[in-house]
């Protein structure tokens, strides 16, 4: 939405959408009480849109993010989007000078090499335990819809379902992987891995290729061959990060 793309402007619309907790006239203590605990499940969807579009940059490094933004646009308290913008700020994607509004982050090009040094090691990891862990039949339905189905999103641009189509990929194998303590440092980078996934997909070069990479991970997932698929999956992350060094003025700015 607009509100945090650039300068937040001020409608009635806005104003009559304003949650209650932030009314003068809002509930009383009880009340309040009860509505934060309904907001806490509204957090981490708010943190996710807003990660995604700073990853995509709908919203650009240096554009400033204020509560006010966040409860317009989600409806939840002040107190509410003070938390959205702490987490965004636990993962790097916002800075949040005194008494102003949070700050989008630019990454530095030594911060992603950084990253690709760490995705390689655990994201091939995390490729060789799902192996381990699962029958190799379970995983044909990725190659399916690595196949076909992927070459025609490709084909249409659709930016969306290439995402969506990533994020399936990981999600299976870090589940199937059943390492928490793996996950959870995956989960720390795992905002500047989506930046740098999101800038790629909008040059061209890299998607064909990468489909073809990821294949190979899939056939040697496929075949049970653990080990091939880590090899293959690191090699997948060093692919991307060639790619970064070669684009990495387009990539960053």
């Amino acid at each position: 939405m607009a509100s945090l793309r650039g300068r937040r402007k001020k409608t009635g619309s806005v104003a009559a959408r304003r949650p209650l907790a932030a009314r003068p006239d809002g509930p009383a203590a009880p009340d309040r009480a009860r509505l934060k605990g309904r907001e806490r499940g509204l957090i981490e969807p708010a943190v996710r849109t807003i990660s995604d579009r700073i990853a995509s940059r709908a919203i650009n490094p240096g554009n400033r993010i204020s509560e006010q933004d966040i409860c317009d646009e989600f409806q939840i308290s002040r107190s509410t989007a003070r938390d959205v913008l702490a987490a965004l700020q636990h993962r790097g994607l916002v800075v949040r000078p005194p008494n102003r509004s949070a700050i989008v982050t630019r990454f530095t090009p030594q911060e992603i090499y950084e990253t690709f040094s760490i995705r390689e090691v655990l994201e091939g990891l995390c490729f060789r335990l799902a192996v381990e862990n699962e029958p190799q039949q379970s995983w044909q339905d990725l190659v399916d819809l690595y196949g076909s189905p992927m070459e025609e999103i490709i084909r249409r641009g659709d930016y969306r379902a290439q995402l969506q189509t990533i994020d399936c990929l990981i999600q299976r194998v870090r589940g199937s992987a059943r390492n928490p303590a793996l996950c959870a440092m995956l989960d720390s980078i795992d905002v500047r891995s989506r930046y740098i996934i999101c800038r790629t997909l909008i040059l061209r070069g890299r998607l064909e290729v990468g489909l073809t990479e990821v294949r190979g991970v899939l056939a040697a997932m496929r075949r049970g061959d653990a080990n091939e698929a880590e090899r293959l999956r690191r090699q997948n992350i060093r692919g991307q990060q060639d790619f970064f060094r070669r684009n990495e003025d387009l990539i960053l700015n």
